[in-house]
Parts: C-alpha cells; sequence; structure tokens
C-alpha cells in the first residue's frame, strides 16, 4: 500500500545532510589545540575536547539511526497506519530515544564551547566558538523534527492517512528550512577562523 513513496525519499534527505555537517564539524579540538598550543589552558582544552568528543558520539550514533529511521519510513509506507502503529510502536519508542541521544550529545558539544569562551579565548575564537554552538543548537532543532515525525506516525488522534502525510510533510518542510539555517550557521562559524 505505498503511501506516497516520494514524500518519505524527501523526508530522509536531511537526516543524511545533517549527519554530514555534524561529521565535518567533528575535528574541533584538534584544530585548536593548534591555535592554543602556544598558549595553553587545561581548562580550555578539556571543554573543547568534550565538545569534539561529543559530537563525534553524536555523529556515530546519527549514522547508526540513519538506516532504522528510512526502513521505518518504509514500514509505514507499506504497512498503513492500524498495523504500523501496532507493529512498530517499540521501534518508535527506541528510535525516539536515539534521536534524543544525539541531541544529548549535541547540547553537550553546544554547551562546552560557550563554556569555553569563558577560559581566555581570543574575540575571533570567541566569535568562532559561539558561532559553532549555536550551529550545534540548530541542529537539535533539525533532529528534534525527526521525532516529531516518528511522533505523527503514531498520533492517535489522526486516524486518516492523508492527513498524516499532510502533518509529515509540514514537518519535514520546516526542518528543510530549519536545515539550511543550520548549515548557514556552520558555514558562518567556519568563515571566522578562514586564515587562522
Amino acid at each position: 500500500m505505498a503511501i506516497q513513496n516520494s514524500l518519505f525519499k524527501s523526508a530522509l534527505t536531511l537526516l543524511f545532510s545533517g549527519i554530514v555537517l555534524i561529521g565535518g564539524a567533528a575535528k574541533l579540538y584538534r584544530g585548536f589545540s593548534v591555535l592554543t598550543s602556544t598558549r595553553s589552558n587545561s581548562v580550555l582544552d578539556e571543554l573543547l575536547k568534550k565538545s569534539d568528543e561529543s559530537v563525534a558520539e553524536a555523529n556515530r550514533q546519527s549514522n547508526e539511526i540513519a538506516p532504522v529511521f528510512q526502513s521505518l519510513l518504509g514500514d509505514f509506507d507499506q504497512l498503513g497506519v492500524a498495523a504500523f502503529r501496532l507493529e512498530k510502536r517499540e521501534a518508535c519508542a527506541q528510535l525516539t530515544e536515539q534521536f534524543t541521544a544525539v541531541n544529548n550529545h549535541l547540547h553537550v558539544a553546544s554547551t562546552s564551547l560557550l563554556e569555553a569562551t569563558n577560559h581566555g579565548t581570543s574575540e575571533k575564537v570567541t566569535a568562532f566558538l559561539k558561532a559553532r554552538s549555536n550551529a550545534y543548537e540548530l541542529l537539535v532543532k533539525v533532529n528534534t523534527q525527526n521525532i516529531d515525525i516518528i511522533e505523527a506516525t503514531l498520533d492517535e488522534s489522526i486516524v486518516d492517512t492523508d492527513a498524516i502525510v499532510e502533518l509529515i510533510m509540514s514537518i519535514a518542510k520546516s526542518r528543510d528550512a530549519d536545515q539550511i539555517v543550520a548549515d548557514e550557521a556552520t558555514a558562518a562559524a567556519d568563515a571566522v577562523m578562514e586564515g587562522s
């Protein structure tokens, strides 16, 4: 019972772009260890390392989630609303927990960077850290909308398949816009450090 296969394919696009963005950001500590090597600051180094490790873990978990999310949306497409809700509720709960764990790692990364700005960074480095922290929080917002998509498939107050698909498309559209903002924030952060 293929509902709208193109809908589910488009709903997946952002998850994968988010993974690429997270992966590209996971070199913070190594980069800053070079920038700050002449001015050793153990607290700053630890905060940058903590952020880098959190991003690496978010990236690892995101790579595990991607095929599961894709499969789950495919199951919704194939099974239909009633059967999906009966058979896939536990899988949805597990996936929601995994998305939440990724968000928690991104929050730790973001918070660590903001805290690092209080430990003797230059104006340029502080601007970068704040911009990168903001990019991580924007990724949390994007990622949360994946959870919203899962919840839409299980929302018992909506029984009409077309209404569920419409809701998922609305969430995906919002997530598309938020992903663009997150990408722009990451590019802006990187631009701050160009030439360093």
